[in-house]
């Protein structure tokens, strides 16, 4: 894979050899929850749409009092829906508004499809966002990730101790996905710590492609996706949702839908509960 650093402008805080969350921003997790809104999930409740599309459009906002606001909505609603949202729900597309503001790029929003999912696990907040943004994900995903290079604006470790409100980097990435496809993929990811009344600190995590993954497969094309997901502490662990919207069409394939729906739900909840072990495991 080829190294993409000399092409980010800005960009002063280089770390290779690591990945980034592949339950959060990864097009890994994009293209599973993708497939699962369009043979399965079933349609999500207004209120998760409209939280977790309000989320991704406003995660920029200079004045972080309407986020929190709009995460302890949002747990108020899992806390009454929690199980329903085990199995993943379809969710709304993002409106074309909302990614013309993204980067300046084309990016329609026709031929999107989104879906959104939950997971729990032990580690703390603070575990999290070192497991995110400073640990070598191809130790934690072995599995998954081959090879990912991310450079940030500014050492990850500064949002990690929480003396950083955000943090920014652009990666590239090769992952090894169900089914035998590789895939190269160029993404952006913006970290945001926001503190909720109710739902304390919180880190939000918003992605997008940059260009238009290198799929081995020829069988399988994708040409956008977009993901947010919000992490809280919830007892004694964190709990995270997790939305993504992407456009993926499955070309001549000899794979059925159900196979292929049962397969990917399958890899993205186990992600997740990877990660979560391993954070047990090495802290």
């Amino acid at each position: 894979m080829r190294a993409r650093t000399e092409n980010l402008p800005g960009r002063a805080w280089t770390q290779g050899g690591t990945g980034t969350d592949p339950g959060v921003s990864g097009v890994y997790t994009g293209m599973l929850l993708m497939l699962i809104a369009c043979n399965r999930a079933p349609p999500a409740p207004q209120e998760l749409n409209e939280l977790a599309a309000w989320l991704f459009q406003h995660i920029e906002d200079e004045d972080p009092e309407a986020l929190g606001e709009g995460v302890d909505n949002l747990r108020t609603w899992l806390g009454a829906h929690y199980a329903e949202t085990l199995e993943g729900y379809q969710v709304n597309n993002l409106a074309q508004a909302t990614l013309d503001g993204l980067d300046g790029q084309e990016r329609p929003a026709a031929g999107l499809a989104g879906a959104a999912i939950t997971t729990e696990g032990a580690p703390s907040i603070d575990d999290m966002a070192r497991a995110l943004l400073l640990e070598d994900q191809v130790d934690i995903f072995p599995d998954t990730f081959t090879k990912s290079d991310r450079v940030f604006e500014e050492d990850p470790a500064c949002f990690v101790r929480r003396d950083c409100e955000h943090s920014f980097f652009k990666a590239d990435a090769l992952l090894d996905l169900p089914l035998s496809v590789e895939m190269t993929t160029y993404y952006q990811a913006h970290y945001r710590w926001v503190e909720a009344e109710e739902s304390g600190p919180v880190i939000l995590t918003r992605t997008f492609l940059l260009e238009k993954p290198v799929l081995s497969a020829s069988w399988i094309t994708m040409d956008a996706q977009y993901g947010m997901t919000v992490t809280y502490p919830d007892g004694t662990g964190v709990l995270r949702l997790q939305a993504m919207w992407a456009q993926v069409q499955i070309i001549n394939s000899d794979v059925s839908a159900d196979t292929l729906v049962g397969i990917l739900l399958g890899s993205l909840q186990d992600t997740d509960e990877t990660m979560y072990a391993w954070i047990e495991t090495n802290y």
